[in-house]
């Protein structure tokens, strides 16, 4: 069996676990303070909250990344995963805790990390990628981190984006199982129950993006109505909008930088585009639809987001929002690195838009097979279980 553990800020790591879920063969058993999704193959887990507004010594002088002194939701969490690889888990994934994957491999259980991009070479994250048995890394090898060491690179697979728009490989999912967590875990919810997660979501992406902030995120863009457009021009004034020339920008849940102002500067800037904003407070109604209509879409440079761009070879500017370990500046500096999309590590000054609209038309569509396969949450499934059945590199 499968273990899988998932994070819980943020959706984008339970959408990408459920994509890898449903293409595995074996058994998966899934841990996480979220609830369980819809179509998850398997068991789950809910694990209690560990957070606190005042954490004990919550890195270890430094040497871990959370496991505050005293909790017992912490305590609680990580011994109900401990459980299960004592007695039904032979292979732990985790996406992502350091703190999760040195405890299996300290239980003799081999370990794969989800890699993200940026720095990690902090103490933590040096140690959780050194001990992992492998390494999975959602993007190309083309376009591989080039700080990376040779010890890293050897025992990771490259799978390429890992979209939810990607076409399934494996056979019909197995049953189900359970529709609520594991029974026998819930006496350690003090609610009483399960805290299922529904989420409605007729946009799709904008719920996959992470919400990186544990202390609540920053408000997404404001100030568009209901339909998610930027309000309109005035009476008097012009637009010169081209019909066909579209900037879609997909903006998620995460902390963000770019607020009415600034897109308002860039729709003033680019009298040729007509602007359409996209957020987890106004969704698309078919966002499939939008991404193909979109002469240049504009999101920021998590994981998930851009995979969705990568799945409909779009013509893309993707801005890097604050985020730890720099995760989504060097995000966008392989795209641009590679020639696939225009990638930036900051929103540009209303000036740039037309130039950046234009550069971006001259990039994208075939381009972005440098970024994906196609099948990447089948090429991770596949190396999950070549480790399971014995391929320990």
């Amino acid at each position: 069996m499968i273990g899988y553990y998932v994070h819980h800020h943020g959706l984008g790591h339970r959408n990408r676990a459920t994509q890898i879920a449903r293409e595995l063969t074996v058994p998966v058993v899934g841990f996480s303070s979220l609830g369980r999704p819809e179509g998850w193959p398997g068991e789950w887990v809910w694990l209690p909250e560990d957070t606190t507004e005042h954490p004990v010594d919550p890195t270890a002088h430094g040497v871990l990344h959370w496991a505050p002194l005293g909790h017992p939701g912490h305590r609680e969490r990580l011994g109900l995963i401990a459980e299960w690889l004592r007695s039904d888990v032979d292979l732990m994934v985790t996406d992502t805790s350091a703190e999760v994957t040195l405890l299996a491999r300290l239980m003799g259980v081999p370990t794969v990390v989800l890699a993200m991009r940026g720095d990690r070479t902090d103490r933590t994250h040096r140690a959780a990628y050194d001990a992992a048995t492998a390494l999975i890394a959602p993007w190309s090898r083309e376009t591989a981190e080039p700080y990376w060491p040779e010890a890293w690179t050897r025992k990771t697979t490259f799978t390429g984006a890992i979209s939810r728009f990607d076409e399934p490989v494996a056979p019909a999912p197995r049953d189900a199982g359970p529709t609520g967590a594991t029974p026998g875990m819930r006496d350690s919810d003090p609610s009483g129950g399960v805290p299922e997660t529904p989420v409605p979501d007729p946009a799709g992406i904008v719920s996959a993006l992470p919400d990186a902030d544990p202390a609540g995120a920053a408000p997404a863009l404001q100030g568009t109505g209901s339909s998610g457009v930027v309000p309109a021009l005035q009476d008097g004034e012009t637009s010169g909008v081209v019909p066909g020339e579209r900037v879609l920008v997909v903006w998620g849940r995460g902390g963000t930088e770019v607020g009415d102002a600034q897109i308002d500067a860039a729709r003033a800037a680019t009298p040729g585009w007509a602007w359409t904003v996209r957020t987890p407070d106004a969704p698309s109604p078919d966002l499939w639809r939008e991404l193909h209509e979109a002469t240049v879409v504009v999101t920021h440079g998590g994981n998930n987001a851009v995979a969705e761009l990568s799945a409909v070879q779009a013509h893309a500017v993707v801005v890097a929002q604050p985020r730890p370990h720099d995760e989504q500046e060097a995000t966008a500096a392989a795209l641009d690195r590679a020639g696939i999309c225009v990638g930036l590590a900051r929103w540009p000054e209303a000036h740039e838009w037309p130039g950046l609209l234009a550069r971006a038309l001259t990039l994208g569509g075939e381009r972005w097979e440098r970024w994906r396969h196609g099948d990447g949450a089948h090429r991770a499934a596949r190396a999950m279980e070549e480790l399971l059945s014995g391929g320990v590199r």
